[in-house]
């Protein structure tokens, strides 16, 4: 979700990823993530030479635009079949009668760990 980047607050979030995904690797799975471009992404960009990346990146950028490339992204980040882009948000849909709220997602990705 959406926070508001800052050194502290930067430097934990990203610990913590990269401590989550050096663990999941021990394990013998990949990692995902889950952020806003303005928040997660700039942070995982700007240091993406000092610490571990998630192997997927899952990322919200409501632009109503169905690809999964994005001017916050570098093409050789995340370029092998490891990106999800949240194109669109609450969405009111109707299934089966029944009307609900719905993200749009359109994903690029591999085989599971």
């Amino acid at each position: 979700e959406q926070y508001t980047p800052g050194a502290a607050l930067t430097a934990r979030v990203l610990g913590y990823l990269e401590a989550w995904t050096l663990r999941l690797h021990e394990l013998g799975y990949r990692s995902g993530a889950y952020g806003s471009v303005s928040s997660l992404v700039a942070d995982l960009v700007g240091n993406a030479a000092r610490t571990t990346l998630p192997d997927v990146i899952h990322f919200a950028h409501w632009n109503d635009e169905a690809v999964t490339t994005d001017a916050a992204l570098p093409a050789g980040l995340w370029s092998q079949g490891q990106r999800v882009h949240q194109y669109a948000g609450d969405r009111a849909e109707t299934y089966g009668g029944t009307r609900i709220s719905v993200d749009r997602d359109q994903l690029d990705v591999g085989a599971g760990a």
